[in-house]
């Protein structure tokens, strides 16, 4: 063990003629108050970036995973960013695993999504003053959200029933209820993401491919 993989699955770079970009605009007037105003728009685009992943088997039980991206974005008709560009991200998991002779699984996974804040986003013109600006450049309502690290967990068991088997897994995500915004989320302009969130699943295997 100690074995080490580590994978380059994508790099690319793809120039797009009719690249299509939701752009805000402005904002309307509703029964509910004053929204923001996005139009679909065109224009020609450079799209590059790269992902990559690396595997570890630290030992027989335990294994790390670690995956990367980074793309970048670029209006050029308007020499100009492009908006809802996804920032880099990371994201860094360590599971341990163990099978008993009775055939009874066991898993353990600790992951720590990392999100930077995207430096290449739109300038900000606030909703209050969309109405009078007059540049040529893209803007966003609000400036892009700082990064942010969280922290998820999740535990699983998988059990022989009859000739099939049962899978029980409790996921809990955010775990230090951590306050943070995802840049490619609107409803960012208004509140932030959920707190620490669980979920307990239950799946049956009906048919075996053994």
């Amino acid at each position: 063990f100690n074995s080490i993989a580590v994978y380059l699955t994508q790099f690319y770079l793809n120039h797009i003629s009719n690249y299509v970009f939701l752009k805000p605009t402005g904002t309307a007037l509703t029964i509910r108050g004053y929204f923001p105003v996005f139009n679909y728009n065109q224009t020609e685009a450079i799209l590059t970036g790269i992902d990559g992943l690396m595997h570890w088997d630290v030992t027989r039980n335990f294994e790390y995973a670690g995956t990367f991206a980074y793309l970048y974005a670029k209006d050029v008709t308007n020499n100009d960013v492009l908006t809802f560009i996804p920032p880099a991200q990371m994201e860094h998991a360590l599971t341990w695993h163990q099978t008993t002779p009775k055939r009874y699984e066991f898993f353990i996974t600790v992951s720590a999504p990392v999100a930077f804040k995207q430096i290449r986003a739109p300038k900000t013109v606030y909703p209050l003053d969309a109405a009078s600006y007059e540049g040529d450049k893209v803007f966003d309502f609000a400036p892009a959200p700082d990064g942010y690290i969280l922290l998820n967990m999740e535990a699983g068991i998988k059990l022989p029933v009859k000739d099939h088997f049962l899978s029980i897994t409790l996921e809990g995500e955010n775990l230090t209820n951590a306050s943070y915004r995802v840049y490619m989320n609107r409803l960012r302009y208004f509140a932030d993401e959920p707190g620490t969130n669980f979920m307990l699943r239950l799946k049956y295997n009906f048919h075996s491919h053994e």
